[in-house]
């Protein structure tokens, strides 16, 4: 699946207006200030996992600062069972409260399918479309009922 580039450019010269101000970048890895024309820095969004198998805990690492280089927040959710841990650093999320609403997302469809992670990055789930012919509709709540079934099982140790 193919998941592009998202990130945030700055603008690192002193006397520019725009230095250290962020600006949201989709599909590129490179950034020039529109005010002084000058090369900038580009943080694009990564993602990570830690360990192997079920993954049961997701952290959102955001609020980077261009300046320091470095990540000021962190929000955390777990499941509080043994497991592996993914974590997205992102320089587009700000506050403590997006973190946390990214990192349960994250959480609820990560392991839903081994097809939605290929230890690079995350997808979304399905879609079911009305349109569809019954017998194609039926077949696809079939194969969401399993998957859900495999995700039960792997949640509560049956």
């Amino acid at each position: 699946m193919f998941t592009p580039l998202k990130g945030v450019g700055y603008c690192l010269t002193l006397d520019c207006v725009n230095y250290c101000k962020g600006s949201f970048l989709l599909g590129v890895d490179k950034f020039f200030c529109p005010v002084c024309n000058t090369l900038g820095e580009v943080n694009l969004e990564r993602r990570e996992v830690q360990g192997e198998g079920f993954i049961s805990m997701v952290r959102v690492e955001f609020d980077y600062c261009p300046f320091r280089k470095e990540y000021r927040g962190l929000a955390v959710i777990s499941m509080n069972i043994p497991g592996a841990t993914f974590t997205l650093y992102s320089p587009i999320v700000k506050t403590d409260k997006r973190a946390k609403i990214i990192a349960e997302s994250i959480l609820s469809i990560i392991n839903y399918d081994n097809t939605l992670i290929d230890r690079t990055g995350f997808g979304a789930q399905p879609i079911i479309s009305f349109d569809e012919p019954r017998e194609m509709f039926q077949k696809r709540l079939e194969e969401v009922s399993e998957r859900w079934k495999t995700v039960e099982k792997a949640i509560y140790h049956e």
